[in-house]
């Protein structure tokens, strides 16, 4: 009978100190997410979540702070918009951010005159990869997806992988010499997708 009180007794001390420590942990505020315009709430507000498909991004890449709408954001060459290159990862959720030809066309209309994408499918582990490349006069997207400007001579190389829970986006931007440069890098990485 003792031995069951006293058993008792270190449970409810376990209990007791669990809930004054979760209690003494801060909160994390969240951070609102930017509205953006052209695309539905649901979108821009689901947390990133596992896309079931990996990959090994390029060693020499640098990885950035996790950003919202994100799986991934890597860096190519210097730092900064006009000195290096960047690759972002997205994925929504499956059946969610529309059709491979949508997410083509709606590259295509982020350079002046939405020029006409060169585009090739790959066969990947046992997923269709579409890669898409486009240059031209770009129209920099601010937070809320309105152009803030237009950067002559950009280039865009995109990859969207049919994965087993839905479309998973790479798009690679910036200056057309940094994305040139980083051209093997990319396509070494879309040579590492897997499905999981």
């Amino acid at each position: 009978m003792i031995r069951r009180i006293a058993v008792l007794l270190l449970a409810l001390v376990f209990a007791l100190e669990f809930v004054a420590w979760r209690r003494s942990r801060a909160p994390v505020p969240e951070t609102p997410t930017p509205r953006v315009a052209g695309l539905p709430d649901s979108i821009v507000t689901a947390p990133a979540s596992d896309p079931g498909v990996g990959w090994t991004p390029p060693g020499a890449w640098k990885v950035e702070p996790a950003r919202s709408m994100r799986l991934a954001t890597y860096r190519f060459g210097g730092p900064g918009r006009d000195a290096g290159a960047e690759c972002a990862v997205f994925y929504f959720g499956d059946g969610i951010g529309g059709s491979v030809d949508d997410n083509v066309d709606r590259w295509a209309a982020q350079f002046v005159g939405a020029p006409n994408p060169r585009r090739r499918v790959l066969r990947v582990s046992g997923l269709d990869v579409t890669r898409v490349d486009i240059g031209g006069t770009f129209l920099a997207p601010g937070a809320d997806m309105r152009s803030q400007g237009q950067l002559p001579d950009w280039k865009l190389l995109g990859a969207i992988v049919q994965g087993p829970r839905g479309l998973v986006f790479f798009k690679f931007t910036g200056p057309a010499a940094q994305v040139v440069a980083g051209t093997p890098e990319f396509d070494a990485m879309l040579a590492t997708i897997v499905s999981r």
